[in-house]
């Protein structure tokens, strides 16, 4: 046992005559605690004190807090009107013991309590769990302050539990951690939707669209398949550890559309199929998938005739004014088609029509698009109008906008399907067939960091200029959330690790442009049907000034001898679009920085890989297409020239496309 005071009066000196003197002191002190019983209470008051548990009673330290006193072995003299001694251990809880002359208290016994333990409990990250102990959820897993002794350790999804576990805290202030393996309590779910599109949840949380297939929580779940314009289905499942449930496709059944007829004037009579429904502005109900037979009625107005077709999550709201002035419409189309009035057929064209404003003409022809127009009084009692059929592909492109802007202010630009030859490469004769047979869209510039930032908060940098320095697996996941901004399926299947486990080669959602996409943007002037070759401004090796963001002169790199007099007005990236666009109006596809592409890499090229190839199915590295700010060698401007990569690079980015259909 020691003492420890803040009094000056009780520190040693290392002189002779104080060592005597305190000595003496000693002496005196001991002989008055053991003498007090025979008469020497004037000298202050005794008191005696014992420490517990039995373990620390021969390592506790007793230090004096206040008063004028003197401990020692298990015995206090106190001289002033009260002392405080703190007593004390390691792993213990201190307590303040008061010794008081005028209390009639002279034995204490001081007990002293174990600290409470730490414990850190670690989580693997299959799946989302909450963590109780002794019934208490926790909001922290580090640091967790726990008494001495078991407690019990429950991991639970919702009101379930999962798993619980016993642990031992040994207490005294000392830090423990438990391990909960949670891959040991996961089942293997599997389910497809139909539409693709549909939204997976378990038990409230997200999962995916469309498809979903990894590890849950062993326990019983609710999943719910929805999606706008269909009605949600709910399913009750009960997993054990271990089991794989395929559910296989769940198909949903489209939503009921509300319509609403209204007229002018009011209170005529509805009738579907033939049958009475209500009277104007009544609302009903329709199954979509089919036709329905619309009349309305009014004594002393033209009967109103039309085909309602409801659309999947689209309701039906339509006002009949039955005051409408005939309109004589000569229609014509190519090919020759049928001509419908409000889904009614009225015959082949070329036909003569009376209709009404507001009357929907269209036609149509197997194998081909039917368009439609509205008439509109705006144009004379006699009209014309005039149809040109295409094929679903050719239709689909001519009426698609050239350009679009999607998230985070990315533009893209339309290409339609094309088929032709061009160089393998630089240096080889061999030709290769390019033939892709859906139209797409490719993106007009990189995606700039601005546009990244938005899936990735951290990512560094300048709004305008191009994301560098990511893999190809952080490219792969922007394209899958761009997707999901604009509800469409995405393309890549990733594993709720960050695995690329395929792809979907239906979807038209986001993706990386494959290599021969990228070098038709690059090198293939689609409207004049001309190959451009080696670089995009044809066969000269002459680099036009100011043409792209290289090497130039402004650098202190090496560069060859066609380098020389070139120069850009950058040294390193660019904002992107700051310099002139290709023939395709595509920017900085040469130079500023590199891109990734879709396709795996192999050292020899495919010369005939067939529509709309996708490169190899496997590899480990992917291509690499596109000079950039670094670049200093001629050949490396051709846009047949290709690298492969694995990882990041500051010099290397990415843009995105996806097909029309």
């Amino acid at each position: 046992m020691t003492e420890t005071s803040s009094s000056s009066g009780e520190v040693r000196t290392q002189s002779l005559r104080q060592e005597r003197l305190t000595t003496i002191g000693v002496v005196i002190v001991v002989a008055a605690v053991f003498l007090l019983p025979i008469g020497l209470l004037s000298f202050g008051e005794t008191f005696q004190y014992s420490v517990g548990p039995t373990e620390i009673e021969s390592t506790y330290t007793i230090r004096r807090q206040k008063g004028n006193a003197f401990a020692i072995f298990n015995r206090v003299l106190v001289f002033s009107d009260d002392a405080d001694y703190e007593i004390s251990n390691p792993g213990y809880a201190s307590e303040t013991v008061s010794f008081v002359r005028q209390s009639d208290q002279r034995g204490f016994d001081v007990q002293l309590t174990p600290l409470p333990g730490f414990l850190d409990v670690i989580v693997t990250k299959e799946f989302p769990v909450s963590i109780h102990i002794d019934g208490e959820v926790q909001t922290r897993l580090e640091g967790i302050e726990l008494v001495q002794g078991r407690h019990v350790v429950a991991v639970m999804r919702g009101d379930a539990e999962l798993a619980a576990y016993a642990v031992d805290i040994e207490g005294f202030g000392n830090s423990q951690e438990i391990l909960l393996d949670l891959s040991a309590h996961q089942a293997i779910l599997s389910v497809t939707t139909r539409p693709l599109a549909a939204a997976i949840e378990l038990d409230g949380e997200r999962l995916g669209r469309g498809m979903f297939e990894g590890g849950v929580p062993a326990t019983s779940h609710q999943l719910r398949i929805s999606h706008a314009g269909y009605d949600a289905t709910v399913i009750d499942i009960s997993l054990e550890r271990g089991q794989k449930l395929v559910l296989g496709t769940v198909e949903l059944t489209p939503s009921l559309i509300t319509t609403t007829i209204e007229t002018r004037p009011s209170n005529a009579s509805v009738l579907l199929d033939g049958s009475f429904v209500g009277e104007s502005s009544t609302s009903f109900t329709l199954r979509p998938g089919r036709s329905y037979e619309l009349v309305v009625r009014k004594p002393g107005y033209r009967e109103h005739n039309a085909m309602l077709t409801p659309e999947i999550g689209k309701n039906i709201s339509q006002t009949i004014d039955f005051e409408q002035k005939t309109i004589r419409v000569e229609v014509h189309t190519n090919p020759s088609a049928t001509v419908l009035v409000n889904g009614i057929p009225k015959g082949t064209a070329p036909i003569a029509l009376d209709v009404y404003p507001g009357d929907v003409i269209e036609a149509r022809s197997e194998g081909l698009t039917s368009q439609s127009k509205q008439v509109s009084d705006k144009q004379g009692a006699n009209q014309s109008m005039a149809f040109e059929l295409l094929e679903p592909a050719a239709h689909a492109y001519h009426f698609a906008d050239e350009r679009v802007t999607v998230t985070g202010g990315l533009e893209m630009i339309r290409f339609p399907p094309v088929s032709y030859q061009k160089s393998v490469g630089v240096d080889s004769d061999d030709l290769m067939s390019i033939e892709i047979t859906r139209p797409f869209y490719l993106g007009a510039t990189e995606v700039t960091v601005g546009a990244f930032r938005l899936y990735q908060n951290s990512i560094q940098g300048s709004d305008k200029h191009p994301v560098s320095g990511i893999s190809w697996t952080d490219a792969v996941g922007f394209c899958n959330w761009l997707s999901a901004q604009h509800d469409l399926l995405p393309f890549y299947r990733i594993s709720p690790n960050g695995v690329i486990e395929g792809l979907e080669s239906t979807s038209l959602g986001f993706r990386l442009p494959t290599e021969v996409e990228w070098e038709t943007g690059a090198g293939f002037d689609w409207r004049r049907n001309l190959v451009l070759e080696p670089f995009e401004w044809g066969r000269s090796q002459t680099i036009p000034v100011a043409f792209a963001n290289l090497a130039g002169r402004e650098t202190s790199k090496l560069r060859s001898r066609h380098f020389d007099d070139f120069m850009d007005n950058h040294e390193t990236e660019a904002p992107v679009a700051s310099y002139l666009p290709n023939v395709n109006g595509l920017y900085d596809m040469s130079g500023n920085v590199s891109e990734w592409t879709h396709d795996y890499y192999q050292i020899r090229r495919e010369t005939n890989g067939g529509p709309d190839y996708l490169g190899p199915r496997t590899g480990f590295a992917n291509v690499v297409k596109g000079s950039n700010y670094e670049t200093h060698e001629i050949d490396e401007v051709a846009t047949s020239y290709r690298e492969f990569e694995t990882g990041r690079s500051p010099t290397l980015g990415f843009r995105v496309a996806r097909w029309l259909y």
